[in-house]
């Protein structure tokens, strides 16, 4: 057994999932991070285009092995530094990841499994019922893995609209799987939806922070419902400032804007 000192704010991280539809900030809203001890992680094209002229540090994955396995061994012998030099992960996103999950099984573990990647009954190009469950478990490994590392990990997907039982329209992160975007809560201590509002030449952006009855969202009790920063736009910092300092939430009277 390993002691946890509960009242030391060192041994305390943020575990994040972001998400929302194309346009909203997902990435933009990065650049509210600080540049030193930030590591980001790249699947999406546009993720270096949008960061580019800063100074953060940035990795593109190249598949789902290099994630899986080489950038988390380089974070975990990362963590056992007396001084590790990233406090912070962003993946940007875990919705091309999941692409990236599927076409290892397909392109390279059927090919190993059964000598070629064509399977009877089925399109080669599609997934067979076993290999999606082999991603659910991976996934399941990965967050599990990359939870547990002592930095602040913060992960980004785009938005998927699905429809429970009862016809009831709702918003979740957009990866693979049918249970796996609601669990999402399961592995991360946030999971904020970010919406976008049309202002002058401009725009506004706001995370809902709490559970809706169309959002799979969570946060932590300091947090308002709608979380934004003082010029309309969200801010991560203030977020962590939030969850980790003594700043209570202030409610305010911010209208239903979900969908």
């Amino acid at each position: 057994m390993i002691p946890i000192n509960l009242k030391s704010k060192e041994a305390q991280y943020l575990k994040l999932v972001i998400y929302g539809a194309s346009g909203t900030g997902k990435t933009m809203s990065i650049k509210t991070l600080p540049t030193k001890g930030t590591l980001i992680l790249s699947t999406e094209p546009q993720t270096p285009t949008r960061l580019s002229g800063t100074d953060y540090e940035c990795f593109e994955v190249e598949s789902w092995d290099d994630i899986y396995y080489n950038i988390y061994e380089m974070l975990l012998k990362d963590d056992s530094k007396d001084n590790p030099e990233y406090r912070i992960v962003v993946l940007d996103s875990i919705t091309m990841l999941s692409i990236m999950s599927i076409n290892q099984i397909i392109s390279k573990d059927r090919m190993a499994v059964r000598g070629t990647t064509k399977v009877k009954g089925t399109f080669e190009e599609a997934p067979t019922l076993p290999e999606y469950g082999l991603s659910g478990i991976r996934w399941v490994n990965f967050f599990t893995k990359f939870t547990n590392l002592k930095k602040h990990i913060i992960m980004i997907a785009r938005e998927q609209e699905k429809q429970d039982n009862e016809g009831v329209i709702f918003y979740a992160p957009d990866i693979t799987g049918k249970k796996l975007p609601l669990n999402l809560g399961g592995f991360f201590t946030e999971v904020f939806r970010l919406t976008a509002q049309p202002k002058d030449n401009d725009f506004t952006n706001m995370f809902t922070c709490k559970k809706m009855h169309n959002t799979i969202t969570k946060g932590h009790e300091n947090l308002n419902t709608f979380e934004t920063g003082p010029n309309g736009t969200v801010d991560l910092k203030l977020i962590v400032k939030k969850i980790f300092g003594d700043q209570k939430p202030k409610e305010t009277k911010t209208k239903d804007k979900e969908k």
